[in-house]
């Protein structure tokens, strides 16, 4: 493994590192200082990597994160400052994570997705591709999200919940626990009589 540190304006390269650079706690090593660079991707001050944590090329990881064991995160990510990502997530490429942000445990969330500042998801969700969750948001144990869903600002997903293809929910909305709401056509429109 390669690690860029920036020393003032020049990146210097640091193969096969200490296992303790890699868990970042805003420290400062023989005067070199944050952000680091692992690989092709930014890592800011106070980042916490767990054991295990593989990381795309291009990611950038705001400060006081923390990533726990075993998390994939694919390329092209962006996460926020004070996010905790639990054990055994994976996050799929061009996602950006706002800060604040809890994902817990084995949770999996897809391409293209965008999740606001304060989220909170809870275990074993799965989030499909291309989906935006507002801010304020939560999301519950075994819930899903389908692809192109739009949850707005404030909104709660329930335990269990199932949010069908191309839904789109209205800020402030909670969907209970258990609740499938089916996939749109988006040929036949909606009847929002019948959801």
């Amino acid at each position: 493994m390669e690690i860029y540190i920036r020393t003032g304006e020049k990146w210097s390269l640091v193969k096969d590192p200490d296992p303790d650079v890699l868990r970042i706690h805003g420290i400062k090593i023989e005067g070199i200082e944050s952000p680091y660079r692992i690989g092709r991707s930014y890592i800011s001050d106070g980042v916490y990597l767990g054991e295990g944590v593989q990381l795309g090329d291009e990611c950038f990881i705001g400060p006081s994160t923390r990533i726990r064991a075993g998390t994939k995160i694919g390329n092209s990510v962006v996460i926020g400052e004070y996010c905790c990502i639990h054990d055994d997530v994976e996050i799929d490429s061009f996602t950006a994570i706002g800060d604040g942000v809890t994902i817990c445990e084995s949770t999996r969330i897809g391409r293209l997705v965008h999740i606001g500042n304060a989220v909170y998801i809870d275990l074993r969700a799965c989030i499909g591709n291309v989906v935006d969750i507002g801010d304020w948001s939560s999301v519950g144990v075994f819930a899903s999200l389908g692809d192109y869903v739009m949850l707005g600002f404030n909104s709660h997903v329930g335990d269990r919940a199932r949010v069908g293809a191309r839904a789109i929910i209205k800020p402030h909305t909670d969907i209970a626990d258990g609740l499938v709401i089916p996939s749109i056509n988006p040929i036949a429109g909606i009847d929002y009589g019948k959801v």
